[in-house]
Parts: C-alpha cells; structure tokens; sequence
C-alpha cells in the first residue's frame, strides 16, 4: 500500500495535497488557485508517497497552461510516467478539472465529460481540482 500525495507546481507557486493513508486509489477532492501571469508556463504534478524517512516518487504528469480553458471546468486525465534506469513507464493516471477564472470570481459550467456527482466550486485564480470531482484521483497500473 502507498500513502500518496500530490505536489502541484505552477510556475513558482507551490501546493501539496492532503496525504490518503493505505491506498492505492486516492481521491483527494481538494482546491487550490493562484494567479498565473503567464499561460506559457505548465502545472506539474508530482505524484508521491509519504515514507517516514523520505518521500518516494510514483509518477509525473503536467499540463500545458495554454490548454487550460477560461471559465470552463475541463478535465485531464493524465498518465503518471515515472524514469525508470532510462526507461519511461506509465504508473497510473492523475484526474484533475482545470479553467481560468479571470479576475473575479466565477462558477464554471460543465463541459459534458464530468460525471453526474460533478458538482464545480468556482473561486478566484486558478483552481485545481474542484470539490466533487475525483480531482487529482490517481489509479495504480499494476
């Protein structure tokens, strides 16, 4: 069993999700925002597992912020590859629901790909994982 959490990085801004306890299959439903001043950039996220003496990584993935649309929730199913002795292996998949919000706070609408509990929590910046969606839910490859 694992005890994963995620690192999310944003250009220089920083987030670390919650740590799920014995799991393989995490949901961490959480929401985090910051202003992004240039959409060149990526989120990467890091996906790892709390150890007592050091964190283990179990996989990568990142999104283009130029693939992020403004004011509506889109969803990313992201295949979390990890380096192994020069080899890339995928070793589950990361789902997070990005969007734009502008500079004012704004709910966005569903594209259709969510499923029927999707539920958006708007806010300002730039969310990461809306509340009731299986938002950076990560699903081991065996």
């Amino acid at each position: 069993m694992s005890d994963p959490f995620v690192k999310i990085t944003v250009g220089k801004t920083h987030f670390k999700s919650s740590v799920k306890r014995n799991t393989l299959s995490p949901e961490w439903n959480q929401e985090f925002e910051c202003t992004v001043a240039d959409t060149r950039g990526t989120v990467a996220f890091q996906v790892m597992d709390k150890d007592v003496v050091s964190d283990d990584a179990l996989g990568n993935a990142a999104v283009a912020l130029s693939s992020v649309p403004a004011k509506q929730a889109q969803a990313f199913a992201l295949p979390l590859a990890k380096h192994h002795h020069k080899k890339q292996r995928t070793k589950g998949v990361l789902h997070v629901a990005l969007w734009f919000t502008g500079s004012q706070a704004e709910t966005p609408e569903p594209a259709g790909e969510y499923p029927p509990s999707y539920t958006p929590a708007g806010s300002e910046g730039f969310p990461v994982g809306p509340t009731g969606f299986p938002a950076a839910g990560y699903r081991r490859h065996e």
